[in-house]
C-alpha cells in the first residue's frame, strides 16, 4: 500500500478494495513477482508463500468475474 501512496490504515485489505478496485491486475502481479523471488532467493522460503498467494489470486479472480 505504501507504493501507491496508501499505507495508514488498520484494514488494509479493506480500504484496497474499496478504492483500488482497478488495481487488482497490478496485486496479481505483485503476487506472482514476490513468490518468483522467493524461489530464486537461497533463503526464500516459497513453501510458506504458496498458499497464501493463491488465496490472493482466487479471491483476484473471485472479484473480476
Amino acid at each position: 500500500m505504501d507504493e501507491i501512496g496508501d499505507g495508514d490504515h488498520e484494514d488494509l485489505m479493506r480500504v484496497f478494495f474499496r478504492a483500488h478496485v482497478s488495481d487488482i491486475g497490478s496485486l496479481l502481479k505483485k503476487v506472482a513477482d514476490i513468490v518468483k523471488a522467493a524461489s530464486k532467493s537461497p533463503t526464500g522460503n516459497v513453501n510458506a508463500l504458496l498458499p497464501e498467494a493463491n488465496r490472493v489470486v482466487i479471491v483476484g479472480f473471485l472479484l473480476i468475474d
